[in-house]
């Protein structure tokens, strides 16, 4: 059961991240500009063993460098931060101060017995989205002390941590967040009626469960749609969004229905003029796992990112 997740519109859980302006604009040319790279391993963020970030500063930083949040996937309920080291090392090459964060898991604990064993998780969604806001906060509170800039935020994810990078990103009026990339995640949980829940089975239907804190129900559908990008984004200024979408982006041999949610969450962005793309990365897996694919990735990511902290300067 450990890659079962997939989105809800049509199959439940097909699931589930050129230089910042120009050296110039990264480097500040003040008395900054002598500081050495710095790495600071496991700093807690909160009292939970999970709450830990890595926190990655890059030589001759300045109060104008930008932080980059990184969003581990693993279906909500698995994955780490050590897993994107690769990503995290790039970034700070390209002069971003990079924050490489773990986050409380879902328990999905006898979720894989038939029948499943039916217990409430007690982190669901929404507790590991207050896990990134507050990661961002405690990030926010150091900025200064680590010559980094406090008001540029841009964050990323892949799979599950792309879709809670979205959600703080659209749910949050937060100033400091310019943008977001979303590599390969799930943009919409809802469903078209509860009887989906005997469709895909107990166990999906349990995953769901864990997920949301709500079995699938007519009565619930609210409960789903906040845990969907999509439709928060309906009653949402938005963010300026980077979706990434791997041609192949099946997980666990199910159905996929990404291109659908793709193509929709960008119709909604362009709808409200808020800046977005959309890639679609020919030939590449759910995990970017292709030679060159990840290269691509963090290369859209960071010319994307570039220009949209341009444009809120």
């Amino acid at each position: 059961m450990m890659k079962i997740m997939g989105a809800f519109n049509n199959n439940l859980f097909a699931l589930i991240g050129v230089m910042l302006f120009s050296s110039s604009c990264k480097k500040d040319q003040g008395a900054e500009a002598s500081l050495e790279s710095k790495t600071l391993l496991n700093v807690s963020y909160g009292n939970n063993a999970s709450q830990k970030i890595d926190v990655y500063l890059p030589a001759n930083r300045t109060s104008a460098t930008p932080v980059m949040f990184i969003v581990h996937g693993g279906s909500f309920y698995g994955g780490d931060k050590s897993d994107f080291t690769f990503f995290t090392q790039k970034f700070v090459d390209k002069g971003y101060a990079v924050v490489n964060l773990n986050y409380r898991l879902v328990d999905t604990t006898g979720v894989s017995k038939f029948p499943p064993l039916h217990k409430a998780s007690s982190v669901n969604i929404p507790q590991q989205v207050e896990d990134v806001k507050n990661a961002i906060e405690y990030v926010a509170q150091h900025a200064g002390e680590w010559a980094t800039n406090s008001a540029n935020f841009v964050l990323a994810g892949h799979s599950a941590g792309a879709t809670l990078a979205m959600l703080y990103a659209y749910n949050s009026v937060d100033p400091r967040i310019k943008a977001v990339a979303n590599w390969a995640g799930v943009t919409d949980f809802t469903f078209a009626d509860e009887s989906y829940a005997s469709a895909i089975g107990p166990n999906l239907a349990e995953v769901a469960y864990r997920l949301t804190g709500y079995p699938i129900k007519n009565e619930f559908k609210s409960k789903f749609e906040a845990v969907s990008p999509f439709y928060v984004l309906k009653s949402s200024a938005g963010k300026p969004t980077l979706n990434v979408l791997p041609e192949n982006n099946f997980v666990a041999g199910l159905p996929d229905a990404s291109k659908l949610q793709y193509d929709a969450i960008t119709a909604l962005l362009s709808q409200k003029q808020v800046a977005n793309k959309l890639v679609v990365l020919a030939g590449a897996d759910h995990s970017f796992s292709m030679p060159g694919n990840a290269d691509i990735v963090i290369n859209e990511t960071d010319a994307f990112f570039s220009e949209n902290l341009k444009q809120a300067q």
